[in-house]
């Protein structure tokens, strides 16, 4: 069957060399600011709502202007700024009168968003949580419980560690950035993926100036399918054990509610296929199931039959992050399995996925805070009409706030979905990824999660590339792979940010211009393919620096200019840091 034309706003892709660069957003505030987004294109527009005799429109030129007197380009996603119920009212009203709403409304207060999402659940909701302090599990429950699909944050908070927490758990962070290059590099090495700038061309220009094609500011996580199946039992202790091991930074079982009230790892409807039992998965017990052991994979060692709370038991405090996916439709599984989150405190460890939107809905009034993903494999996914795919995929999930994880079999998924999902909030995770090819194709693809029997394919990937001082203030680089080895850093090259600088013996001396600098490594995926990671970027301020510079007579240039290192190690006394259970966007835990 023919699908209508897409009547989503057809955004510009800006010139990027960053794999799945951040959006680029801009505040309007008066007319001439207005009719500049026909020459800059930003992904998105953010504009003051008002609210005046019975009339929806925005402040402009700090007058109240009726929103259709002042059109947003066509190809620029609005953005209204609520301050007041009335706003947030007449905002839902004006979209619910649109065919199809493609806006954001963004507001500081959390009710504002719930209320203008309970008339019109098609507005991409946005919390402007600039003036908060919270931290990074408090901003995540906020964000979740207002209906927002993420947070704009001070440069402040928006550190990597914390921006990845948040975006590993399916929402979005955008952040405020000055025109200065080191303050829109920064927000690009921490991960951000919204950039709300006061000059869209020079920050775009960034996206060229410091960045080698293929460059991950945020790597994928790699998603455990059932633990680790390729090497271990499926849906055990152990196999999750393994797959962490092996390089998951997130560990995916499937679950049923039994019939003594417990809660049991299984993802059959029988225990037929995987154990040594029969029977519906269901009808068992937490006392029935010891009879029996997991013994479906041949090649692997037969491992007792798991509970969620011997899941819990294992990995509580550990850091590492449990992908709990909701089977069936019996809908009274979610209230033990909110209980059983809280009594194991795995708040900040668990996500949820499901299939069924009931099964969704129910969880969420168990638990309104609980991060959760929406399966299918029902929309076939082709890169020639993305906007058209992108509009079915945000009315399946942005009236139940949810990302999106498709079936990887059920079409061609790349990077133009990519982008017309994350510009309006939506990051998407694909299932299952069982083929080494298309495994590497993924990774460097912008996704933001793979699935996969074969964690260990990720394994001598980095993960996670930092930059910090040792006790004498030498400089020391730490590029950690998936696996929890140190991947070498010795080849990492010296990116100067706004002026020239050099690296020697540990110590990197900037010139009296230079703003910052961050450090890029160069890699290789197994098929040969080149990709690039890089540190989060160090402020002059910051810096353990040498003699300065002196002052050069060479022909000023605008071009940022790196350093390529020769064979010089850095220091390796530093171990790496094996846990990755924040991981993801390279991830600090």
């Amino acid at each position: 069957t023919s699908r209508p034309m897409p009547q989503l706003r057809d955004t510009r892709d800006p010139d990027s060399n960053v794999v799945l660069e951040p959006a680029l957003i801009t505040e309007v505030k008066t007319a001439a600011e207005l009719a500049a987004l026909e020459a800059t294109l930003p992904a998105i527009a953010i504009l003051d709502a008002a609210y005046e005799n019975n009339t929806f429109g925005v402040i402009q030129n700090g007058k109240f202007t009726k929103v259709d007197a002042a059109a947003v380009c066509d190809r620029v996603i609005p953005a209204y700024r609520v301050d007041s119920s009335q706003e947030a009212l007449a905002l839902a009203q004006y979209a619910a009168s649109l065919e199809l709403c493609d806006a954001y409304v963004i507001a500081s207060d959390t009710q504002l968003i719930k209320n203008a999402r309970s008339k019109c659940n098609k507005l991409y909701g946005m919390l402007d949580a600039t003036a908060m302090t919270l931290d990074d599990e408090e901003m995540r429950a906020l964000c979740i419980e207002s209906g927002a699909r993420g947070a704009i944050l001070s440069a402040e908070i928006a550190k990597r560690d914390y921006v990845s927490y948040l975006q590993d758990r399916y929402l979005v962070v955008w952040q405020a950035i000055t025109e200065k290059d080191v303050s829109a590099v920064s927000a690009i090495n921490n991960g951000v993926l919204g950039l709300i700038t006061p000059d869209v061309k020079a920050t775009e220009a960034c996206f060229t100036k410091y960045y080698d094609k293929n460059t991950l500011v945020r790597t994928p996580e790699i998603i455990g399918h059932r633990g680790v199946p390729s090497k271990a039992q499926e849906n055990t202790v152990e196999g999750s054990v393994k797959a962490f091991e092996l390089g998951a930074t997130m560990v995916e079982n499937d679950i049923y509610l039994m019939k003594d009230g417990n809660i049991i790892v299984m993802h059959d409807g029988t225990i037929d296929r995987t154990t040594n039992g029969t029977g519906n998965t269901a009808d068992q017990t937490a006392e029935t199931i010891k009879n029996y052991v997991v013994d479906g994979n041949a090649n692997a060692a037969t491992t007792p039959v798991p509970t969620l709370k011997d899941y819990f038991e294992e990995f509580k405090g550990t850091g590492e992050v449990l992908v709990i996916e909701l089977k069936g439709s019996n809908t009274k599984v979610c209230a033990p399995l909110a209980k059983l989150i809280k009594e194991y405190e795995m708040e900040r460890q668990v996500v949820v996925i499901a299939f069924n939107k009931s099964m969704i809905t129910a969880l969420r009034a168990a638990n309104p805070t609980v991060s959760i993903n929406f399966l299918t494999s029902a929309i076939t996914a082709n890169e020639q009409r993305s906007l058209t795919i992108a509009q079915d995929v945000l009315s399946e999930v942005i009236p139940i706030n949810t990302a999106y994880s498709p079936s990887q079999s059920s079409g061609t998924l790349g990077i133009n979905l990519y982008t017309d999902l994350a510009v309006r909030g939506v990051t998407l995770w694909n299932w299952t990824v069982n083929k080494e090819d298309a495994f590497n194709s993924y990774f460097i693809s912008g996704i933001r999660g793979i699935t996969t029997n074969y964690t260990q394919w990720a394994g001598t990937y980095v993960e996670d590339f930092t930059v910090s001082f040792d006790e004498s203030g030498k400089l020391v680089l730490n590029a950690v792979t998936y696996a929890g080895n140190n991947a070498g850093a010795a080849k990492a090259e010296l990116v100067v940010i706004g002026g020239t600088g050099t690296y020697e013996d540990g110590h990197v001396t900037l010139s009296d211009d230079a703003e910052g600098y961050f450090f890029k490594l160069k890699k290789t995926l197994s098929n040969g393919t080149a990709y690039y990671v890089v540190t989060p970027v160090v402020l002059k301020a910051d810096n353990v620096e040498a003699e300065p510079l002196p002052e050069t007579t060479a022909e000023e240039t605008t071009e940022a200019i790196t350093y390529e290192q020769t064979e010089v190690e850095y220091p390796t006394d530093t171990e790496p840091v094996a846990e990755k259970g924040c991981g993801g966007m390279i991830s600090l835990s």
